[in-house]
C-alpha cells in the first residue's frame, strides 16, 4: 500500500488501514471495545491514604510471592 493511499494514517498511528481495522473489529465483535476506552476516558482515583505505618519489602531473588 502507497503511502498517498493511507492518507499518513501510518506516519500517525504506525498501522495501515487493515491492521488498523482488524484490532478495531476484534475489540468490536467480542464486545469489549468499551472497557478497552475506560482507562483512557475515566480518571485514575487517588490511591487510598493510610494512617498507619506501612512497608512493602521486594527482594530480588524471592521464589514465591506472598499475598
Amino acid at each position: 500500500m502507497d503511502r498517498r493511499e493511507t492518507g499518513g494514517l501510518v506516519r500517525r498511528v504506525g498501522l495501515f488501514p487493515d491492521e488498523l481495522l482488524t484490532w478495531v473489529n476484534t475489540y468490536w465483535v467480542t464486545g469489549t471495545i468499551d472497557t478497552s476506552f475506560t482507562t483512557c476516558a475515566e480518571p485514575v482515583a487517588l490511591p487510598y491514604r493510610f494512617d498507619t505505618p506501612t512497608v512493602l519489602s521486594v527482594f530480588p531473588r524471592a521464589t514465591t510471592p506472598e499475598p
